[in-house]
């Protein structure tokens, strides 16, 4: 869409190899999303089966997204 490039409703799949920023850019889409009014209503999966992010969700994106995933 115009303002952005994520649509509502939609699954996201990012692909690349280990250490290219995908977790990172993935978290910030969320993040950005929990501020947005547009997705107030929308549930948000981060899925990490590998179990390799480790990062303080609360310390980086704060304690409205920590809580939304």
């Amino acid at each position: 869409k115009a303002k952005g490039g994520l649509f509502p409703g939609h699954i996201y799949l990012l692909v690349g190899d280990s250490g290219s920023g995908k977790s990172w850019l993935s978290l910030t889409c969320m993040a950005e999303a929990t501020i947005d009014p547009d997705f107030q209503d929308h549930r948000l999966i981060f899925n990490n089966p590998e179990n390799s992010v480790k990062m303080d969700l609360e310390r980086f994106f704060g304690r409205k997204m920590a809580d939304k995933l």
